[in-house]
């Protein structure tokens, strides 16, 4: 739009150029007397002039350096048009100190007067004049100055006027239109240095002058309006309008750079002055004034601008600096507000919501704006005082928006009953920077109502990325009967960016009584950039309501990052009620997302799905709104949606999508009084930890102290971690079920099916297993499931005993069960009454849990020894996804319970199984202890995890390595070669006597294949355990192992350098098969108890299913007597029995009655039977026994032999010191039985740690002293 400018206004710029001719006359000579009037004089030339005229001055008589005054003793009248009094070649001084009061300096009542290069100071005031230069009503076009850079004189074309009783320059009445002012010194000394002030304002414009214009875009035709005793410019009236304010130092000095403070305002407008534009010019409407260059407004000692009374309305403030040096960017405050808008002034304008119209407000000692005064009744004393506009403007920074000069109080005061004003606005643009404020952004207070903030940026710089500090009580405060004001909207550009303040983001409180009611709070961001991508906090909470703020809707705002609650409502009560939190995205905050003292109760909720299609349900109070969120972590980031509980208080929600976007589930509650609960306990969608527990045996506290330990650490927060324990001791000795996921143990109960008559878990019985796990997948359902099975375990263990209902009591030995695990101590069921998880019932177990498959488990970890076997991952293949598990004897001294905090803290929302799985096995190598300051410790352990979709092509590349090995090694040189590949290969310490040893019949398969491809010179053979290799790799995706010193026997060596994730049993170094005689050590078919459990157990499933038993068939190691050495492979077929005998012994006398050199009497008995496919018994026969027998300082040995089904054997104890022997039986097709009762005795002086640490393990010793090993411990 073009601006307003009057066609005589330009018609005396174009005079004051030089452009318009002078008359056709001779022009007037120039002024030569400083005498008031007479010849010469300037009253004579005014009196002479003709319209067109000149005046100028001798510099002879005033010369430029030395000016000069005219004492005048009345006012110089200009009643002619187009009259120019030029002195700024000149010193000239009208001095008014001998006129009398009342007296103005010049009075023009002409049009297009030119007024330059004078000094106009000491007119003094009466009643209503004593102004330095009065245009009065009717005189328009008028131009008061000029550039001070034109001209000889010391003020150029501008005029100097000061010290004068009225205002320098005064301008009132219908008519005076038009007038300009350009490059003056007002109030202030030639080099605008020193107060000089003119004792009323600087500028007056008034009772109707309009279209001035004050100031240019040029700075040398700015003017200097400083240090008189009102305002710099006073604009008042009615039809005081589209008067114009532009590029002026208002309060500072000639450099815009100091102070000289005009003692009221910057810029006052007054009693009706409308549409007026400072720092911009009239245009037509509809927006009457467009941004020009904008003043500086500084240094005052009231406000920057004063806008007050009623009808002082659609006044324009834009691209003005109020309160900074003319560079915007250090401060040069005034010491009131720097923009007041009181007592009734309306609909004005501060910014217009373009970068153009930017007002920059900082450094004021009170408030950057403020919009109400304080009278009589505070709550209602300015209520005509609304509708304006505060919009686009950097309040409380530089000019940059990057650095603080905040305003000694608030960005923006609104108070006092005002109503109707709006802060910002939902364009582009119209947002105001609310920022670095030395107490709040912006503040609605006593009364305050229907106001509005919308697209403002409160707390961070004008990228909106970082801080600007201060503003130490916060982002909004609404307060003290503030009400129905509205911060933020929910339509597109409402909302507040409030981020970055010392304490609360907003604020609503109430201590006046009046009540703080009806606000809104709505579609702001809280405590993130404005990218919304990065964390920008608030110290205290994201939004407080407390004391006394009532009926407040809390909508749709992101709140996030604060260093509080995100929402906190407190207290609850008749004063502090109906606050309703709806919708809002909340998360991340220090101290959780929402607070509320408020007696509703958060929704219980559980998950009725997971997957493709997921949906919660819950309990509430009866026709509750339900607002449903979701989230990665334990707050309410995603708002899913809401829904209307039934009159019994259930709900049930699925998200449009199918699925939530976050992976924990949340809601609220609102009630019919509008108040809205906390946000109810997550339900977890993304995992699901099953602990199953097995502590009824000695790791009762380490298993026990893992649920505290859990508990100690907190809420998990993206995890349900679910708890079977049974333990020996304690208050958890007959088994408890917890949920540990919110950082406390809640016991559940425990299902009837898994507790027998006395009250205690067998969790060696697979239906406790099966239970406890389809339990936890119904209640608890998320997108992954995770069963960590933590105890004792075997592998394929010679040790392990497990309980098999209706076995006679010998086949509850160590025969009966193997890779066993969950080992639990159930009075009543044999084997030391130990009950254990072996192979057949895992399968049966998972068979069940998954559905056949259907339902598969992501991950199922056996935190146990020894369970890192492809037979053991064999047994669950097709019922889980990963399989977690270490191959050799694990945990450190300290347990389990770090890594599975470690594993907990450390689920991310992208934690996908392999992730997890990842993290499992890095956990357990990140909490195993720290080596004491100067012993070198380091403890040895493997774990790996394995995906079990790959593992069939592991077993096809196994199972071919077998049939190769079986079908081409064929003669004793190549079995040479391959009990050379078997010595090299990594062996595990599967008999658990914390060595490992060359005879060890667990092998890293990974390894042995890599021995035989390097030592066969057979490329089938080769390339099949390449392949082997190949997939191993394939499979085991994450694995560690560190060799050591395992903690119980610092002194010995596990070497693991060489696990690869997969062991496999491979005892082809076993002493297992020995023949009770000389005679009967001859090649031939042969079978042994590991083997017939191959067969008859279904415990080896891998075996079984593949070609790797032929392996073990053929070359299984044979070690005979003494006596005899055989050293080739038997035969590859079995005898039709093979089942070895079994035998019973007794000894006597007791060991109460043993004495030094006294014989000992082993009576033994034997059968030979083999169970047939059609349930009748055969057998080849006993063919015979042997005693073993192991003196005091001597080794193994044949003490005896028996071929008869049953004997005695007599052994004397002569030496004191420790004794062992062993008796086993073989049948006629060349079975043997393990090793039958043996035990070891010691009597004498001779301590008990000298007993051979190769035959004894260091057991705990009796009273008696005697020491009861297992069998593996005595096999030779």
């Amino acid at each position: 739009m073009k601006p307003v400018l009057p066609r005589l206004a330009l018609v005396a710029l174009l005079a004051g150029a030089g452009l318009i001719p002078p008359r056709a006359q001779a022009a007037p000579p120039p002024v030569s007397s400083t005498a008031d009037s007479g010849p010469g004089t300037l009253r004579q030339a005014l009196l002479d002039a003709l319209p067109g005229d000149q005046i100028t001055f001798s510099t002879a008589a005033f010369p430029p350096g030395n000016p000069q005054a005219i004492l005048l003793r009345s006012t110089l009248q200009i009643n002619k048009a187009n009259i120019r009094i030029d002195a700024s070649n000149a010193g000239v001084i009208l001095d008014g100190s001998q006129a009398p009061a009342d007296t103005n300096g010049l009075t023009i009542a002409a049009s297009n007067t030119v007024i330059q290069g004078l000094r106009i100071q000491n007119f003094r005031y009466g009643v209503d004049s004593g102004n330095g230069i009065y245009i009065a009503p009717g005189a328009s076009s008028n131009q008061i100055g000029g550039s001070r850079t034109i001209g000889a004189g010391p003020n150029g074309q501008g005029n100097l006027i000061v010290r004068n009783g009225g205002n320098g320059i005064a301008i009132s009445g219908p008519g005076a239109l038009g007038n300009i002012i350009l490059g003056n010194a007002i109030g202030v000394d030639a080099s605008a240095a020193w107060d000089r002030g003119n004792a009323r304002n600087g500028i007056a414009l008034y009772a109707g002058a309009a279209q001035t214009t004050i100031g240019s875009a040029d700075p040398n035709q700015r003017n200097v309006i400083a240090g008189n005793q009102q305002n710099g410019v006073w604009i008042a009236g009615d039809g005081t309008t589209q008067n114009n304010i532009i590029g002026n130092y208002i309060g500072t000095d000639l450099n815009g750079l100091g102070k000289v403070p005009n003692q009221g305002a910057g810029v006052a407008l007054h009693n009706g002055a409308q549409a007026n534009c400072v720092g911009g010019l009239a245009v037509a409407a509809p927006q009457p004034c467009s941004p020009a260059t904008g003043n500086t407004i500084s240094g005052n000692t009231g406000s920057g601008i004063d806008m007050l009374d009623a009808n002082t309305s659609n006044n324009w403030v834009l691209a003005n600096l109020i309160g900074l040096s003319r560079l915007g960017t250090s401060a040069n405050g005034n010491a009131l507000d720097g923009v007041r808008i009181v007592l009734g002034a309306s609909a004005n304008h501060i910014g217009d919501g373009s970068p153009a119209g930017r007002n920059i407000i900082g450094a004021n000692a009170y408030d950057g704006v403020r919009i109400g005064d304080q009278l009589q009744n505070r709550f209602v004393a300015d209520s005509a005082t609304q509708g304006n506009y505060v919009q686009g403007n950097y309040i409380g920074s530089d000019k940059t928006g990057s650095q603080a000069l905040g305003n000694g109080l608030h960005g923006v005061d609104i108070i006092e009953g005002t109503h109707g004003n709006l802060v910002g606005g939902d364009q582009p643009g119209q947002g105001n920077l609310l920022s670095g404020n030395r107490n709040h952004g912006l503040v609605m207070l006593f009364g305050a109502h229907h106001n509005t903030a919308w697209g403002n940026l409160v707390g961070p710089d004008s990228s909106g990325t970082f801080s600007l500090g201060f503003q130490p009580n916060g982002g909004i405060d609404i307060a003290e009967g503030a009400h129905d004001n509205m911060i933020g909207g929910l339509g597109a550009g409402q909302g507040n960016l409030i981020s970055g303040n010392h304490t609360d983001g907003i604020a609503l409180f109430d201590n006046s009584g009046k009540g703080t009611v009806g606000n809104q709070v709505l579609g702001n961001r809280i405590g993130l950039t404005l990218s919304g991508d990065q964390a920008l906090p608030n110290i205290g909470y994201g939004i407080l309501a407390v004391s006394g703020s009532s009926n407040t809707l809390i909508k749709g705002n992101t709140i996030g990052y604060n260093q509080a609650y995100g929402i906190w409502v407190a207290p609850c009560d008749q004063f502090n009620r109906g606050n309703v939190i709806a919708m809002n995205s909340v998360y991340s905050n220090m101290l959780g997302a929402i607070l509320t003292s408020c007696p509703v109760q958060p929704p219980t909720l559980h998950i009725t799905a997971a997957g493709a299609s997921e949906s919660v349900g819950g309990k509430t109070l009866p026709n509750a709104t339900v607002d449903i969120f979701s989230d990665d972590n334990d707050q309410s980031r995603t708002y899913e949606g809401t829904v209307q509980a039934d009159a019994a208080g259930n709900f049930t929600f699925a998200p449009p999508a199918g699925t939530f976007t976050g992976v924990n589930v949340t809601a609220t509650a609102t009630d019919s009084g509008g108040n809205t609960s906390a946000l109810a306990q997550h339900a977890h969608l993304l995992w699901t930890l099953m602990l199953y527990l097995s502590g009824d045996n000695d790791l009762s506290k380490v298993m026990s102290d893992l649920v505290d330990r859990i508990t100690a650490d907190g809420p998990s927060r993206r995890a349900n971690v679910i708890a079977l324990i049974d333990g020996r001791s304690g208050a958890r000795a007959r088994g408890a079920l917890y949920d540990l996921t919110r950082g406390q143990p809640t016991e559940l109960a425990l299902p009837a099916q898994i507790v027998d008559s006395n009250g205690e878990l067998d969790m060696g019985d697979p239906l406790t297993l099966e239970t406890f796990v389809g339990l936890v997948r119904a209640n608890y359902p998320s997108r992954y499931t995770l069963l960590s099975i933590i105890d004792h375990g075997g592998g394929w263990a010679p040790s392990s005993k497990d309980y098999i209902p209706g076995a006679t009591p010998h086949h509850r030995g160590w025969l009966a069960g193997s890779n066993g695990l969950s080992w639990d101590f159930n009075p009543g069921k044999g084997n030391g009454d130990y009950d254990y998880l072996d192979s057949p019932e895992l399968h049966q177990a998972f068979a069940a849990i998954s559905h056949n498959g259907t339902n598969k488990l992501n991950i199922v970890y056996y935190d146990v020894c020894l369970m890192g076997m492809i037979e053991v991952a064999y047994q669950i293949k097709d019922y889980a996804g990963i399989f977690v598990s270490s191959q050799n004897i694990g945990w450190a001294p300290d347990g389990p319970q770090n890594r599975y905090v470690r594993t907990i803290q450390g689920i991310l929302p992208t934690t996908t199984p392999h992730a997890m799985a990842t993290l499992l096995v890095q956990s357990y190598r990140d909490s195993l202890p720290v080596p004491a300051t100067g012993k070198p410790f380091a403890h040895p352990y493997t774990i790996a995890a394995v995906e079990l979709a790959k593992l069939p092509a592991v077993i096809a590349a196994t199972r071919q390595l077998g049939i190769a090995i079986a079908q081409r090694v064929t003669n004793a040189t190549k079995a040479a070669v391959l009990k050379s590949a078997y010595d090299s290969t990594q062996k595990i310490d599967y008999d658990s006597d914390f060595k490992i040893e060359p005879t060890d019949g667990f092998v890293d398969l990974a390894d042995f294949a890599a021995h035989v491809a390097g030592q066969f010179n057979d490329p089938v053979i080769s390339q099949h355990a390449n392949d082997t290799i190949a997939m191993i790799k394939a499979a085991v995706f994450a694995k560690q192992q560190q060799s050591g010193n395992p903690w119980k026997y610092p002194d010995r060596q596990w070497n693991l350098d060489h696990v690869n994730g997969l062991s496999i049993f491979l005892p082809l170094g076993e002493d297992l098969i020995l023949p009770v005689a000389p005679v009967l050590a001859q090649p031939g078919p042969t079978s042994n108890l590991y083997l017939r459990d191959t067969y008859t157990n279904t415990q080896l499933l891998f075996v079984n299913a593949s070609d790797w038993r032929a392996l073990i068939e053929k070359y299984y190691r044979i070690v005979p007597v003494p006596t005899s050495v055989i050293t080739h492979p038997v035969d590859g077929l079995l005898a039709a029995d093979i089942t070895p005998p079994t035998t019973i012994i007794t000894v006597t006398p007791g060991l109460a009655g043993l004495r030094q050199n006294q014989p000992v009497t082993i009576a033994w008995s034997s059968v030979d039977r083999q169970m047939n496919s059609d349930g009748s018994t055969t057998g080849a026969g006993v063919g015979g026994a042997t005693l073993w027998y192991w003196p005091p300082g001597g080794q193994w040995g044949v003490a005896g032999t028996d071929k008869t089904t049953s004997g005695e054997f007599q052994i004397t104890l002569a030496a004191p010191g420790c004794h062992a022997f062993a008796v086993r039986a073989i049948d006629n097709a060349g079975n043997i039985e393990p090793f039958q009762s043996g035990q070891n005795y010691f009597f004498g002086t001779l301590p008990v740690g000298a007993c051979p640490a190769a035959v004894y393990l260091p057991l705990a010793v009796s009273s008696s002293r005697v020491r009861n090993n297992s069998q593996r411990e005595l096999t030779p």
